[in-house]
């Protein structure tokens, strides 16, 4: 009979329509599934992206010190060494949003015995850009120090008050 004859490994008999009830409880079981797991991947990709953003911005630091540092021994006089830093610190950090570049500090320290000077970049988490997110029974993401901190020590040269040879 034509109603028995295999089609597509089906039997005309086994034709009929879907059984659509199920397929909507299917549909809803996949619903709450997608519900109960969408906070969980939320926090998973802001944290990524929150991370990811403070991992930048303490590397733009290290950077910006590191060229304040460098620019701190090609100055000319120990009475512009400070104010040679910290404007290429700031041009460095040019990039940042400007509240968040004026809450930057420089501390530039004074010179040891040795003619070695410590500079210090600081920038309180307090002004970063985005804010952090309060989950309850975990805490805060990101967990941040107060400060994030940069720092680099340079060799002064004899022309800039060290006893050091060149």
């Amino acid at each position: 009979s034509d109603l028995d004859m295999d089609v597509g490994g089906l039997t005309g008999a086994s034709n009929r329509a879907p059984n659509t009830s199920a397929r909507s409880a299917q549909r809803g079981a996949v619903a709450i599934e997608f519900a109960l797991m969408l906070p969980l991947l939320f926090v998973v990709f802001y944290a990524s992206v929150s991370y990811g953003a403070v991992f930048m911005l303490n590397q733009s630091l290290t950077h910006a010190v590191e060229e304040g540092a460098r620019a701190g021994v090609r100055a000319d006089t120990p009475a512009v060494l400070d104010q040679v830093i910290e404007e290429r610190v700031g041009k460095s950090l040019a990039w940042l949003p400007t509240s968040t570049r004026e809450a930057v500090t420089v501390t530039v320290g004074s010179p040891d015995s040795e003619g070695w000077l410590n500079v210090r970049v600081e920038l309180p988490s307090s002004v970063l850009p985005f804010a952090p997110l309060k989950l309850p029974g975990y805490g805060t993401v990101p967990r941040l120090p107060d400060n994030l901190r940069a720092e680099a020590d340079m060799v002064l040269p004899p022309r800039l008050g060290s006893s050091m040879p060149q």
